[in-house]
């Protein structure tokens, strides 16, 4: 019997993934994962259960709490620590990139219209 067909094709990224160095990698998806927790998806079928550090990292980074603002964008990943119960544990972080293209090689998108960030255009007309 060929198990191939039942084996998971995407894997979680683990510590071990990072400890050498940060990879940078596009988000394809989040979506609600196992244990209370939400799960990222890179385009590169890798996937990442985030704590609630990774969680306000990405809010903070695309200025908004919903997940379909970070879909297509650039994080990089990288070896870390978090406190947990008092004490320091190792953890895989993500962080922002700044103004680069993706890892597909076009650039990144600017926020959609109906992003919390993008107001309305400025009415510079005096009322007088």
């Amino acid at each position: 019997m060929d198990l191939s067909k039942y084996a998971s094709a995407r894997r979680f990224i683990r510590l071990a993934d990072v400890a050498n160095g940060a990879k940078r990698k596009t988000i394809a998806s989040i979506a609600e994962g196992d244990y209370d927790k939400p799960v990222v998806t890179f385009t590169d079928g890798t996937k990442l259960s985030l704590n609630k550090t990774n969680v306000d990292t990405l809010i903070e980074m695309f200025g908004a709490p919903d997940s379909k603002y970070a879909t297509g964008r650039v994080v990089e990943i990288y070896a870390g620590s978090v406190r947990f119960q008092g004490d320091e544990k190792p953890s895989v972080l993500l962080r922002g990139v700044p103004d680069i293209d993706d890892l597909e090689g076009t650039k990144i998108a600017d926020p959609p219209a109906d992003h919390p960030a993008v107001a309305a255009p400025f009415n510079d007309e005096i009322p007088f």
